[in-house]
């Protein structure tokens, strides 16, 4: 593996302050640190609620989301406000939200929490006034002065938009109980993008549409949705492309009632496209996805996301002796670190034992067998 490069974590330096573990990290010629210090994040990292909840048609959906963004009255939007007005408007949302309140945290951990879809890809932490707050269960989160004021997130397994608009509703209500929400007779809630007034509200689902995209049937599902008034975005959201099948299909104005009856739809059409290829074919594919990530160097975050798209399809289709909870969980935690030579290696590993390292984030007992004992049926 490249000479066996991997990290290591140098305990002197090592701490472990308001639950969030940090480490400094160096390269070291064994393996073994980097497991050690990756196991020792996800002990204290909380999984999402959405990785380890009941879930509705799990085996295409992966998660539900309804954001609602709210702007208080009396303050400017966050890229026109000044430090110390957005720092008082945070104070202000803490004593409303008894939440946990997450300021100072590893680069890690921000990863997970971006992969897990609680945070943006493009929060600005560090910045006056940024705050994430996250509920217990971790089915929400709300973050303070992002693009608005106020990104309330609800973040629910498997097809589940009602349930998610229900819990989203309900801390906004929380939080309007306390700050008065800017908005007019004509244009609604008023927001920092004009698309988004009115409602404020974007309700969507994270799809794994591997069927449709192996037929090449795709595209014109695509082209339909975004006729309809849905927007097709990658695993991380706007300006992502869909690696291995993965999509976020989403709407500012249609309501959960209507995204469900697309998902549903959706859903059927992938059952369809997955019984043509044929489990022949599946296994084929899930036969060389396994021979690359054994024999990878290194991985990008993009070339891992393709990778495990491929495994999934086979676990969901029978193909695959491997839970789907290990793949799903894996797509969260493949964005730690950056793109580049150091971490594409961290990244080849965490795929080689991604059975492990997920069950120690989630708490389950790891079932990945070797190829050898026959884990591709």
């Amino acid at each position: 593996m490249g000479g066996g490069l991997c990290v290591a974590v140098r305990q002197d330096v090592k701490t472990q302050t308001a639950g969030v573990l940090r480490a400094n990290i160096r390269l070291v010629p064994a393996h073994e640190a980097f497991d050690s210090w990756l196991e020792a994040l996800l002990r204290v990292v909380k999984p999402p609620y959405w990785l380890t909840g009941d879930a509705p048609w799990r085996d295409v959906v992966l998660s539900s989301r309804v954001r609602i963004a709210r702007s208080v009255e009396g303050f400017a939007f966050p890229h026109r406000e000044r430090s110390d007005a957005l720092i008082a408007l945070a104070r202000r949302v803490r004593s409303t939200l008894a939440w946990e309140v997450r300021e100072q945290l590893s680069e890690a951990e921000k990863a997970i929490l971006v992969g897990s879809r609680l945070v943006s890809h493009d929060f600005r932490w560090g910045d006056p006034g940024r705050l994430l707050l996250l509920n217990e269960d971790r089915s929400a989160s709300v973050l303070v002065n992002e693009e608005d004021h106020l990104r309330i997130q609800a973040v629910t397994p498997g097809l589940s938009p009602q349930y998610g608009e229900t819990l989203a509703l309900q801390v906004e209500r929380t939080l309007g109980e306390e700050l008065p929400f800017a908005e007019s007779p004509e244009m609604g809630f008023l927001t920092a993008c004009p698309t988004n007034c009115g409602s404020g509200r974007r309700i969507g689902a994270m799809l794994h549409i591997a069927g449709l995209s192996a037929r090449g049937w795709i595209h014109g599902i695509v082209a339909q949705l975004r006729q309809d008034g849905y927007e097709v975005r990658g695993p991380l959201g706007e300006g992502t492309p869909g690696w291995g099948a993965f999509a976020q299909i989403s709407s500012l104005r249609r309501n959960t009632l209507e995204l469900y009856g697309v998902i549903r739809g959706l859903i059927d059409q992938e059952y369809q496209a997955r019984a043509s290829l044929g489990q022949d074919f599946i296994r084929y594919r899930v036969d060389l996805t396994y021979d690359e990530i054994r024999t990878a160097e290194s991985l990008t975050a993009a070339q891992a996301i393709r990778l495990l798209g491929w495994l999934r399809l086979g676990a969901v289709t029978g193909a695959l002796d491997l839970p789907v909870q290990a793949l799903d969980a894996t797509t969260s935690l493949v964005w730690i670190g950056p793109s580049e030579p150091a971490w594409n290696v961290r990244r080849a590993r965490l795929l080689r034992e991604l059975d492990r390292f997920a069950s120690v984030w989630t708490g389950r007992t790891p079932t990945m067998r070797t190829r050898g004992e026959g884990h591709v049926r």
